[in-house]
């Protein structure tokens, strides 16, 4: 009768056993699927602050640009005008500098598209970013919901298990 005892004991503490390695095995696979979609989720809005920093690197290079156009345009316009002689005015037209102010039309078109090809890629980053934090919350509240069972939730604790937060919108 001992002996029945002892091997019943020794039955149910290692069917506890494998219970308690099966919940921390799950709590790790949970965790794990929350932790790759906050790494998914924070690639894309690294991704978002780089679009930034290609659109004020575009603005910067086009705003040099201009602003030395500017500055040839308004001296040349000011030397010619400080020309009595209408021969050395037209000698002092510098084409070229007037052939770069016409092509600002065509930079304009580049430019914008430029910036709709970088606002189309932001706005599918955008969606991304917001089905991936879909994604994200869906694996929070599978965690958190597996957590939430009593008999698991000594698991949880015992192994410092953290709860997880969702996005909010």
């Amino acid at each position: 009768m001992v002996m029945s005892f002892i091997v019943m004991f020794f039955g149910i503490m290692i069917i506890l056993g494998i219970y308690v390695i099966n919940v921390y095995n799950k709590y790790i696979f949970f965790r794990d699927r929350v932790f790759d979609k906050f790494k998914e989720v924070d690639k894309l809005l690294c991704d978002r602050v780089d679009f930034i920093d290609d659109i004020v690197k575009i603005v910067n290079d086009n705003k040099l640009h201009e602003d030395l156009l500017v500055r040839k345009l308004n001296s040349l316009k000011k030397s010619i005008d400080t020309q009595i002689d209408v021969n050395d005015r037209l000698l002092l037209f510098d084409e070229d500098i007037i052939d770069e102010a016409l092509k600002l039309d065509k930079l304009y078109k580049k430019l914008g598209n430029k910036f709709s090809d970088i606002k189309d890629k932001y706005n599918n980053n955008k969606d991304r970013v917001m089905y991936a934090t879909d994604i994200y919350n869906e694996e929070v509240l599978k965690y958190n919901n597996y957590r939430d069972n009593k008999i698991k939730k000594i698991v949880f604790d015992k192994f410092k298990f953290y709860e997880y937060n969702c996005y909010e919108k």
